[in-house]
């Protein structure tokens, strides 16, 4: 690089004005080394008076050069700008994309925002109670007209909630029971008390921790996928088509949902509960040193099966609420990208949320059923 092709500039006086002529290239690839510099002298030479700036003499200039000189014209705006009618429409794109200042927020505002998020989770709540009245009218028609019923979505649902989440759901909770049982084997052994480790874990995984990580593991697979496709449809206009032909959005695409995670969760919580308890059943072996024979023996004695039945009841429930809220903000989803990235993020948390929420209150609720 030349020093003629270098950014430069003078300062004179003429009849009471200060001018400021600019010279050489204003290219990024002039200033990318030295912009701050540049920036932060040119201010300082120009001050803080109004100054006309001549810019005839400058040989080439890009989008770089002009925003290095639109943000100090921002601060000092100039009495007058002479240049070519070229390196003029930099400044005026410039102008065009401007953003108007944002006007300073009140002091309630935070009030605002709250009234907001209250009235859009209103709406919410509403539009999922329509929801699961439309799914009620739905199955109710579909069991009086069995043709109508979705038979191939329902079986496709319960395929991909269910077998598809057996190995990473096998393989999370089978480690669970085994993180489980070392974490609970250091505090029994100071007492003695090896052999509660049965009933420990058996109470743990059958009641809380098989639903609990079931739900989780199904919002984040099949929660966002039931989604992000339903949301995908309005982009494609599938959702306009299936009314076309007579049928529902609610019949075709939520109903199999629910009725496939209704039945597939359930299923998948026994799974959990079998590795969790053969995990920390191997673990118990290495750690307290209580066997297998032994651990299967004590295990329907110290565990009721009615926690059993109770972990199930509790996955059946998840299953439908995660089924209900994915298809939810799938349906309210408008038809752009960002609306599916942002109805995809609501979905999975709302989820996550109401699980956790529901599993908390069902435990209080139930602290004294299979205790013993």
């Amino acid at each position: 690089m030349s020093d003629t092709d270098a950014p430069q500039w003078t300062i004179d006086e003429r009849d009471g004005a200060r001018i400021v002529h600019l010279r050489g290239k204003w290219r990024l690839m002039m200033l990318q080394e030295d912009r701050q510099r540049i920036a932060r002298e040119l201010a300082a030479a120009v001050g803080d008076g109004a100054a006309v700036w001549d810019l005839n003499e400058v040989e080439a200039i890009d989008s770089a050069g002009a925003h290095l000189l639109w943000r100090l014209w921002r601060k000092y705006p100039p009495q007058r700008m002479d240049c070519s009618p070229d390196h003029r429409r930099w400044f005026e794109r410039l102008e065009e994309l401007e953003l108007p200042a944002r006007p300073p927020r009140p002091l309630w505002w935070p009030l605002i925002e709250l009234g907001k998020y209250l009235a859009e989770f209103a709406r919410d709540t509403g539009r999922a109670f329509l929801l699961i009245g439309q799914l009620i009218v739905d199955l109710l028609y579909s069991l009086r007209h069995p043709r109508r019923m979705p038979w191939k979505e329902i079986s496709s649902s319960i395929y991909h909630t269910g077998a598809t989440a057996i190995p990473l759901l096998g393989l999370v909770s089978f480690l669970v029971g085994i993180v489980m049982t070392i974490q609970l084997a250091v505090e029994l052994q100071k007492f003695g008390q090896n052999l509660l480790i049965v009933q420990t874990l058996g109470l743990a995984m059958l009641r809380e921790l098989g639903p609990v990580i079931t739900g989780l593991i199904v919002v984040g697979r099949t929660g966002s996928t039931i989604t992000a496709s339903i949301a995908s449809m309005h982009l494609t206009e599938e959702t306009k088509a299936l009314r076309v032909y007579g049928n529902t959005p609610s019949q075709r695409l939520v109903l199999p949902n629910v009725i496939g995670m209704a039945i597939s969760i359930p299923l998948l919580v026994v799974w959990a509960d079998f590795l969790g308890i053969l995990g920390g059943m191997l673990t118990s072996q290495i750690s307290l040193g209580v066997s297998y024979q032994l651990f299967l023996s004590r295990l329907p004695v110290a565990v009721p099966w009615v926690n059993f039945w109770i972990g199930m009841g509790k996955g059946m429930l998840f299953g439908l609420i995660i089924a209900t809220v994915a298809s939810h903000f799938g349906l309210k989803a408008k038809p752009s990208t960002q609306s599916l990235q942002q109805e995809t993020t609501n979905a999975v948390v709302t989820s996550l949320a109401l699980i956790l929420l529901i599993d908390s209150i069902m435990g209080a609720l139930m602290t004294n059923i299979g205790l013993s």
